[in-house]
């Protein structure tokens, strides 16, 4: 066996639509199946990952001690069953071109969507896969996903030992994790290079244990000299062993960071055929929970059918993530949200449409953004069930959602995923290149954004809490302030500093709120304080 994926359906009848590959590390191939430790069973049995199948990577692998005492078998050292062998093993870079073949044939090749997690060196065999499908096809669109645990991207110190010995004994693989090796020097130079256009198709994550002597902090990320590349790194308790432990099961923190990753990549894929006749109205109450006939089709509403296909995905990946006792109230404000798109203007709502969706580049937008709007209208709805979309063609209504008779706020939805600081400076852009001017140009008492923006689907970096680009008022715990944001941030490689706007008057506070800070009422555990979180943050 040079490489091999055992596949592990949830569903006999039915293949998933997201292959989650678990590469284990150096002579340790059990790693993701061991007793307190059995990511394979705790995934397959996740209701909330009824789309995901699993797929163990095994491959030849032996322990540094092999050569040096002429013993095989598998053993216990320090906590963990080592496979021990004499002979010599495959090389990293092989096992991914391996990988790359196993995943052209036979079932794998049907999933939609990969998400790899590699702990230790199958970290880099995950990499370089990655890596090698970008520069022979230039996109990785079968792979939304990676996460690594203790992988050692610019070298372990383990390795440094296995110098010592290497007139007795040359370990094909171990060679390949010494600090600034020709292998590791390669693939960090690659994703340095590709590393924009990557993030941009995919998401990264890597993770390290607080006590591993073997992989430190600063290798456990490729050393590019990037923020946004430290800012994906995630402290995990544990050694380079126990940091894949789960001690709380479902809850443990390393499992978490797998799961999240794992919803983020479903909800790219595309949904299941889906029929209007399978949606149905609930008419939920304090003493029935009976469902209404099904919502007949209406083949003249194009936008409104759009919604429609999104429905089974929400049910499945949206609603599911919140509390059992919060989700028959939330899919009963799903469907209230679907009936009022239905009774709405389609002109109107093709208008809203127009208005929610936000780019600063010349590029076709119809079909995004529906299943995000959704989702926010679904939670609103919950609190607010007056909510009402307007129509922001006068001067100074700069509103597209009333919330009630006295609140406002503004839904932009990020085509092309911009950070905060390029939406709200190239908003104001668009405004001050029409009618709005003459207002941005002359003193007055007013706000100079009265209403709150609600912000969707931004560049998952800026999102980060301790990213400066991060305004969100309530992951940072104050409001921003334009004029900071125009000086800190009016010049970037997207959007240059505006022409002609100063003197002016935009010294003003700007109330954000990114969707994320929304969706967080997911994790409440019950109703009530679900709604207290939504009332905090719309």
């Amino acid at each position: 066996m040079s490489l091999n994926i055992e596949l592990f359906c949830r569903n006999a009848n039915k293949q998933g639509r997201v292959l989650v590959l678990l590469i284990h590390g150096l002579g340790a191939p059990d790693t993701w199946v061991m007793p307190g430790c059995d990511w394979r069973n705790q995934l397959l049995a996740d209701p909330g990952l009824e789309e995901a199948d699993v797929g163990i990577v095994k491959y030849e692998t032996a322990h540094l001690i092999s050569g040096l005492f002429g013993i095989s078998g598998t053993y216990s050292i320090m906590g963990r069953n080592i496979t021990v062998r004499k002979n010599n093993v495959i090389a990293v870079g092989d096992l991914a071109q391996h990988l790359k073949t196993k995943l052209s044939t036979g079932r794998f090749k049907s999933y939609q969507k990969i998400v790899i997690a590699g702990h230790s060196m199958g970290g880099l065999v995950g990499m370089r896969y990655i890596l090698n499908e970008f520069e022979n096809h230039k996109n990785v669109n079968r792979i939304g996903g990676y996460i690594s645990y203790a992988t050692p991207f610019n070298g372990s110190s383990m390795a440094d030992f296995h110098k010592l010995i290497k007139p007795v004994h040359k370990h094909n693989q171990i060679v390949q994790l010494e600090p600034n090796c020709g292998f590791l020097d390669d693939m960090i130079r690659a994703y340095s290079e590709h590393q924009d256009p990557l993030r941009q198709q995919m998401m990264f994550n890597y993770c390290f244990g607080d006590k591993d002597p073997f992989v430190v902090k600063e290798s456990a990320v490729p050393h590019t000299g990037r923020a946004h590349t430290y800012n994906e790194m995630r402290t995990l308790p544990g050694d380079h062993g126990t940091v894949l432990d789960l001690s709380a099961g479902i809850l443990s923190t390393n499992y978490e960071l797998l799961k999240d990753l794992i919803l983020d990549v479903s909800s790219t894929v595309d949904p299941r055929q889906f029929y209007v006749s399978d949606l149905t109205v609930r008419a939920v109450s304090p003493d029935s929970h009976a469902a209404a006939a099904p919502v007949p089709p209406d083949k003249s509403r194009q936008l409104i059918r759009q919604f429609e296909q999104c429905g089974q995905t929400l049910r499945v990946q949206f609603i599911e993530r919140f509390s059992r006792d919060a989700q028959d109230q939330l899919l009963h404000s799903m469907d209230q949200v679907l009936q009022k798109l239905k009774g709405m203007n389609e002109a109107g709502l093709e208008k809203f449409m127009t208005h929610y969706r936000y780019s600063t580049q010349n590029r076709k937008t119809e079909g995004s953004g529906l299943q995000e709007l959704w989702e926010l209208l679904t939670l609103i709805n919950v609190v607010y069930p007056n909510w009402n979309f307007i129509a922001p063609d006068d001067l100074f209504q700069l509103p597209n959602l009333r919330i009630d008779d006295h609140y406002w706020v503004r839904l932009l939805y990020s085509v092309h995923k911009e950070t905060m600081p390029e939406i709200i400076i190239g908003f104001l852009s668009k405004l001050y290149n029409g009618a709005f001017r003459q207002f941005l140009m002359h003193p007055g008492q007013s706000d100079i954004f009265p209403h709150r923006f609600i912000l969707e689907n931004v560049n998952a970096e800026s999102m980060i809490p301790q990213n400066e680009e991060n305004i969100c008022e309530h992951c940072k715990g104050r409001k921003a302030n334009f004029s900071k944001i125009l000086v800190q941030f009016g010049r970037t490689e997207n959007l240059s500093v505006f022409q002609g706007l100063e003197p002016n008057y935009l010294a003003k506070e700007v109330s954000i709120s990114c969707a994320s800070c929304i969706r967080q009422a997911r994790n409440e555990t019950s109703f009530t304080e679900i709604c207290e979180r939504l009332r905090k943050v719309i």
